[in-house]
């Protein structure tokens, strides 16, 4: 899906499927524009001889006069910017159908994607839109310069039937005036032809622009965003399979990613990844003021937001669930009893011991305060730990925080005398104090020794 390139045939496919051709462009720029002068049947020998020429002139001139602003008016609609990135329904102008061609045929698709449909667009070793366009204005500037050359023929073609029309006899007239009709309409024609080229030119130009900006603000910067999150997912992969390494001894983690991989592999395994990035390109589409800025933090938010809805039942799960995952029991009272030995007596109490040395010949329960914590929504986890603490005589305490347990533990109101190795602190003191007698020291404020 990253690395897939259009070839050649996958482009002219897309433009002959989205009617992206050029004669495509050409056929809907001169919708509602007749090919020919439509003379009526009394524009005749009779009514020439009697009016002149000026009456079949004007009608050539509003056939061209209707096309231009039938064009004018197809131009203005075809050349139409987007104003939003959400795929629309329905689409009128040139980039609209060429923006919900692509996301149709290739963004939301996992044998695509939106890497794909971006090189579609502009990439792909030049089998792409805009190269493709690019031969369109070579193609269109080659049948201008054609239809210029045939100017001079037209009106010497016109002339010439013009002249014999009105030297024409009852014998020839007939003859005559459908020569002088076919002149006059190829001459309007041909002034038609020149007009349809010149704003063929014009929309093709403004097609390539909106092309380029199409990739540049919109499909650029999704394909970058969605790099980077293929990054940090990688990373995340990284971390959740060999789990973070952590210097410090006062925390542990109850649970490990290999604890409920099980679990999590079956939920990925269930999804519908087809559907996953439809719905996700989906979400990018609806919410996109969210990310084209570039914000990241709007884009964590964002796309935590659909990873959560995504895996809607795992973020539902409680510690409990996961506890029993990590024990494999289903039974609480089992379960309790699993939380109470191997997380809250084995991991808890038995690691938080107060790191000072402390003299075992002097006990003062008084002075020991031990507090455990644990997660109010968890009714097994609350009854292990109330088990545990009437056990200890310790005080529990129920806590909002609910992915975390802990338990603190200190001594205080105990003398000095009370620690370890206190002899060693009296030893170095009355060292210090036989140097300095027969004075008598005192410590000030400097920590150096003084007499007075």
């Amino acid at each position: 899906m990253y690395d897939k390139v259009p070839t050649e045939k996958e482009r002219n496919e897309f433009l002959v499927n989205n009617q992206l051709q050029y004669e495509d462009l050409r056929k809907s720029l001169t919708a509602n524009c007749p090919g020919t002068v439509n003379f009526p049947t009394n524009y005749d020998a009779k009514m020439y001889k009697a009016r002149g020429n000026a009456a079949f002139v004007q009608r050539a001139s509003d056939f061209l006069a209707s096309n231009m602003g039938e064009m004018e008016k197809n131009l203005r609609t075809m050349a139409e910017e987007i104003t939003e990135f959400n795929i629309p329904k329905e689409s009128t102008s040139l980039i609209s159908r060429t923006y919900k061609a692509l996301c149709d045929s290739f963004v939301t698709s996992l044998d695509f994607g939106p890497f794909y449909a971006k090189r579609m667009l502009f990439g792909g070793n030049n089998q792409n839109l805009i190269y493709a366009v690019d031969g369109y204005i070579a193609k269109n500037n080659e049948n201008l310069a054609h239809e210029l050359r045939q100017g001079q023929l037209r009106d010497d073609e016109y002339e010439q039937a013009k002249i014999r029309m009105d030297s024409a006899s009852i014998l020839n007239e007939k003859k005559r005036m459908g020569e002088y009709l076919n002149a006059l309409n190829n001459l309007y024609v041909h002034h038609y032809k020149v007009e349809q080229f010149k704003n063929m030119g014009e929309l093709l130009e403004q097609y390539k622009k909106l092309l380029i900006k199409l990739d540049h603000n919109f499909f650029a910067v999704l394909t970058q965003m969605l790099e980077t999150l293929k990054e940090t997912f990688a990373k995340n992969a990284e971390v959740l399979s060999e789990g973070i390494k952590e210097e410090n001894t006062y925390t542990w983690k109850i649970l490990s990613v290999k604890d409920i991989k099980e679990g999590l592999d079956e939920d990925v395994k269930n999804l519908d990844l087809n559907q996953t990035l439809y719905a996700l390109m989906m979400d990018l589409f609806e919410n996109c003021k969210k990310w084209i800025n570039q914000d990241e933090n709007e884009i964590s938010k964002l796309i935590s937001d659909f990873v959560l809805g995504q895996f809607s039942t795992v973020a539902k799960k409680t510690m409990t669930d996961y506890l029993k995952e990590k024990f494999g029991v289903d039974n609480a009272t089992l379960l309790e009893q699993k939380i109470e030995d191997a997380i809250i007596q084995k991991e808890l109490w038995s690691k938080s011991t107060p790191l000072f040395w402390k003299n075992s010949m002097y006990n003062r329960p008084v002075g020991e305060q031990n507090i455990l914590t644990v997660p109010f929504d968890s009714l097994e986890i609350c009854n292990a730990a109330n088990n545990f603490a009437e056990k200890k005589r310790i005080t529990l305490r129920r806590s909002g925080i609910i992915d975390k347990m802990s338990v603190m533990r200190f001594y205080s109101g105990l003398p000095m005398y009370a620690y370890q190795e206190i002899q060693e602190l009296e030893r170095a003191y009355e060292t210090d104090l036989k140097l300095f007698l027969p004075l008598e020291p005192h410590i000030q404020a400097s920590d150096q020794p003084s007499a007075f």
